[in-house]
């Protein structure tokens, strides 16, 4: 039976490689010019993020990166594997100025019913005080 630290860390290893991989090929495409690596990579537009304390907390992985990398979350409400693609990472960073440190926890389906649900009970809470003040008055 293998060690399941020395598999563990083979495995960090490999990962660590494949990492360091991507990286370099994106130096190399880096050195070659704007026009190849926007052709690969969403790249990050550090100027519209919306602005954080970097001193308290330093930048996350795709600001220092450069780019963004597709993230696969599982949705908390229906336990749905999903990804966080590169150009919703990017919408949500750079024009909706979320903040850096947020990653997604509801998938798409999940978060309009979660809309709905807030909707309605907001709806049905101004019904109810408006009946209130009719009774009062």
């Amino acid at each position: 039976m293998k060690h399941p630290r020395k598999a563990a860390t083979r495995v960090l290893e490999r990962r660590r490689d494949k990492q360091q991989a991507q990286l370099d090929r994106f130096e190399r495409l880096r050195a070659t010019g704007d026009a190849a690596l926007q052709n690969q990579y969403v790249l990050v537009n550090a100027e519209r993020l919306n602005p954080d304390n970097p001193y308290a907390w330093g930048a996350p992985a795709f600001v220092t990166r450069g780019y963004y990398l597709p993230l696969p979350f599982v949705c908390k409400a229906c336990g749905a594997p999903q990804v966080w693609t590169e150009t919703q990472q990017k919408w949500w960073y750079e024009v909706a100025r979320g903040n850096m440190w947020t990653l997604p926890s509801l998938c798409r389906p999940c978060r309009r019913r979660e809309r709905e649900r807030r909707v309605a009970a907001r709806l049905a809470t101004d019904a109810g005080l408006a009946a209130k003040r009719e009774r009062k008055a």
